[in-house]
């Protein structure tokens, strides 16, 4: 069981719960907070059905004893949409990224992720495009661009997105902005006296 635990992509034997229970700790490592209110933080037995019916995940590997069983690239696919909803990304989108990839693409960096952060070192790109060397290919891919409405944009370098300091830093500065935002919206314009008629 030590070697299971040391290492869990490996394996292809993995009760439901055991999946959601690797996936919890490993969480712990990888995405320390979850911080959209309406995303479940850790996943529980539900939401991977669910998200195996929303193809997701793939369905089990086997079904031994009447219970379905799960491998690794079950659990790294897994890790990846909790990240990638860490970064306030839509399911729809969370799904056609992992279309994009293949299962030993996604455990190398996962590995590697979770190398580095037992070394104390930054944090494994995010994208798709980078898995494979490791780097991110241009400019483009060293931001997490988030799109508002109406047609608005902000960029977030993706090491304040691996840094939980930096991005409660970044949330706190986000709610100024909103405040702001709403005083701005509330005030009369400069220049205009109201509209009389």
């Amino acid at each position: 069981m030590a070697d299971a635990r040391r290492e869990p992509f490996g394996r292809q034997d993995m009760t439901v719960e055991e999946l959601v229970e690797t996936a919890s700790e490993l969480l712990e490592r990888l995405v320390p907070e979850q911080t959209r209110y309406k995303v479940r933080e850790r996943p529980d037995v539900r939401t991977i059905r669910y998200y195996v019916s929303q193809g997701l995940l793939p369905k089990p590997l086997d079904y031994e004893g009447g219970r379905a069983r799960y491998g690794g690239a079950h659990l790294a696919r897994l890790i990846r949409v909790k990240q990638l909803q860490a970064e306030h990304q839509p399911l729809r989108r969370i799904k056609t990224e992992l279309a994009r990839v293949v299962d030993e693409q996604l455990v190398a960096l996962l590995r590697r992720s979770l190398s580095e952060g037992d070394q104390g070192a930054a944090s494994a790109p995010t994208t798709v495009d980078s898995l494979a060397t490791g780097e991110p290919a241009d400019e483009t891919e060293r931001l997490r661009t988030l799109d508002l409405s109406p047609g608005g944009q902000l960029s977030i370098p993706r090491e304040v997105l691996g840094n939980l300091q930096q991005r409660r830093l970044l949330a706190d500065n986000l709610e100024s902005l909103a405040q702001w935002l709403r005083a701005v919206d509330a005030a009369p314009e400069p220049g205009r006296k109201g509209d009389r008629k």
